[in-house]
């Protein structure tokens, strides 16, 4: 078992389980409300030999957006991939105005690992569930979407998931405009799909 398999056991599964995650693999899920809360532990493609690397990943899966967008039922257990909203700890500790946190976490030697024992579980804590619990409703959702500030929720998914966050709030004339504006990009396929799903007609697609 790796040293990051290890701190997974001793620091994270503890501390996300008491706050009513899942885990499977590297990935924990929690139910709140419409939402699930992701996090997810992040592997370097390639790892050098004695140095472990790993990224901490929080987010918000919005289940009612999946379907829309990819034409098929959401998965069973959300990745942060799939998040409308989501960021690493470096991104959180920005957003939050906290102290700056790490991108990345490296293990490579035995005080690397004991000192990640210890405080692991106050990033965990202090960081990534308040994160978390910070978007209550689609409104929230919503309005991160429209300031994304530097959140990986920009990709190119993001206008989607804004069309769908617009068009739940009751602003189908907003939701139109983002799907069309997608369209002019390369997107027309995939925006005329999600406007069908929200029962919206674009008056041009390219």
């Amino acid at each position: 078992m790796s040293r990051v398999e290890n701190l997974i056991k001793e620091s994270f599964s503890s501390v996300l389980r008491e706050s009513g995650f899942r885990r499977k693999g590297h990935r924990w899920n929690r139910e709140r409300g419409s939402f699930i809360d992701v996090v997810e532990v992040q592997r370097p493609k390639v790892n050098i030999t004695g140095d472990e690397s790993f990224a901490v990943e929080g987010g918000v899966f919005v289940p009612e957006f999946y379907e829309p967008i990819w034409r098929e039922k959401p998965p069973q257990f959300a990745k942060t991939v799939d998040c409308p909203v989501r960021a690493r700890t470096d991104e959180i500790a920005r957003i939050a105005g906290a102290p700056p946190s790490r991108q990345w976490w490296r293990l490579v030697g035995e005080d690397d690992y004991e000192s990640l024992k210890v405080n692991m579980p106050s990033v965990l804590r202090e960081l990534v569930l308040p994160f978390l619990e910070r978007y209550k409703s689609m409104a929230d959702i919503h309005a991160a979407l429209l300031n994304p500030r530097g959140m990986q929720a920009v990709n190119n998914f993001r206008k989607f998931h804004l069309a769908i966050a617009k068009a739940k709030l009751g602003d189908i004339t907003g939701a139109k405009s983002v799907l069309e504006e997608a369209a002019k990009t390369g997107w027309g396929s995939r925006a005329t799909l999600v406007a069908g799903a929200l029962g919206i007609t674009l008056d041009s697609v390219e």
